[in-house]
């Protein structure tokens, strides 16, 4: 069964729920209002949404406040006026935030899979052709082999020297393509 709240969410529940009670008993005009700021940064891996709704729950609850108590002072009002303020503007931030963490997971994603691909080419493509020649080398340095024999094996080489050579080619542009993609 899928939990319906996280543990942050939680957290920042109680932290309301303290800073609401604090607030009402505490005169007005001593900006405990701020307080509710402490609850929207541990809301960071929520969704955007759940962000959104706090911050409105956190603004009501501001408001709620100052319409319960009143005040005759312009200072109070100014006090509940920025608290407001300040929630929308961190959750502001929280939910950029979020979205600039999201792009740079996106891109080492990229990253990491173009350097598997890149190291899976290699160890096929470079392998191959690297362990022929070695064999091919081998063979040549056999003193029983005659002039004849070994020109083959030195004909033998080439196929395995332009594969090699091609898959150096194909390394180059798909670097440059990743290059260009980042």
């Amino acid at each position: 069964m899928k939990n319906i709240i996280s543990s942050s969410q939680l957290a920042a529940i109680i932290t309301i729920v303290f800073v609401f009670i604090l607030d009402y008993y505490i005169p007005p005009g001593t900006a405990i209002g701020m307080l509710y700021l402490a609850a929207l940064p541990m809301l960071i891996d929520s969704s955007k949404k759940t962000i959104v709704i706090f911050a409105a729950i956190i603004s009501f609850l501001i408001l709620e406040n100052l319409a319960y108590f009143g005040s005759t002072r312009t200072s109070v009002y100014i006090d509940r006026a920025l608290s407001v303020l300040s929630v929308w503007v961190v959750a502001y931030v929280i939910i950029r935030y979020r979205i600039v963490r999201d792009r740079k997971e996106g891109i080492k994603e990229k990253q990491r899979k173009a350097l598997e691909e890149m190291l899976f080419i290699t160890n096929h493509k470079v392998r191959h052709p690297i362990s022929n020649m070695l064999g091919i080398a081998e063979e040549i340095e056999d003193p029983q082999h005659n002039p004849q024999e070994v020109r083959q094996l030195l004909k033998a080489l080439y196929p395995q020297l332009k594969e090699l050579d091609d898959f150096t080619r194909q390394l180059t542009l798909f670097m440059d393509q990743q290059k260009t993609s980042l």
